[in-house]
């Protein structure tokens, strides 16, 4: 019984309630794509723990292994991103992409603000 109402909550479960409330089908496949990403890091970390407590290595050895596996790094997740908006076209222009910066932002001087400013009101 537990086990049923913990498969509920699962990261895999509940992220599938998530995605199914986005409309946009390309949205949800991005999204997907970044759960795919994060999931084989996982998977791997998992693998490496479990291969150095098998070798008789300890708890604290396999947590440090886990996180040299599963460890994402903030530029490997912008590059995921950017690969998955081009591919899905949210960014088509690898162009418009490569103006963001490593922190996945546009540079203070991206957007230009008009010297004059006419007004809408007759």
């Amino acid at each position: 019984m537990l086990q049923i109402q913990t498969e509920q909550n699962s990261s895999k479960n509940s992220f599938d309630r998530f995605v199914a409330t986005v409309e946009n089908n390309n949205t949800k496949k991005i999204f997907l794509g970044e759960f795919d990403f994060m999931t084989k890091r996982v998977d791997a970390g998992h693998i490496a723990m479990k291969k150095i407590r098998d070798n008789g290595g300890t708890w604290e050895e396999a947590m440090q292994e886990f996180s040299r596996y599963a460890a994402i790094k903030h530029a490997e997740i912008m590059q995921v991103n950017r690969d998955l908006n081009i591919k899905y076209g949210f960014g088509v222009d690898p162009v418009v992409q490569a103006s963001f910066n490593d922190k996945g932002l546009l540079p203070d001087d991206y957007i230009k603000v008009p010297n004059v400013v006419l007004s809408h009101v007759s």
